[in-house]
């Protein structure tokens, strides 16, 4: 259990730790799939926790891929 405190490296990062944060769907976005000050602060909060590695929720990249309405998205319009 130790080691997962160590520090390492995962090809060019170095992680202060081997904790990772795993994505999860939060429905905190903006219907238009934009971030929310909200996410940020959650995303924030976690980060601030100590995790080596965060993995934020999964986004689109279609407006019609989404998973839920409020789903972060990225493509252009």
């Amino acid at each position: 259990m130790e080691r997962m405190f160590n520090g390492f490296t995962l090809g060019d990062l170095k992680l202060v730790n081997r904790f990772v944060f795993p994505p999860i769907k939060l429905g905190y976005g903006n219907p238009d799939g934009t971030v929310t000050d909200r996410q940020l602060n959650f995303y924030q909060q976690i980060a601030r926790s100590g995790p080596g590695l965060l993995i934020i929720e999964p986004v689109s990249v279609t407006a019609d891929g989404r998973g839920h309405p409020k789903q972060p998205c990225v493509h252009f319009t």
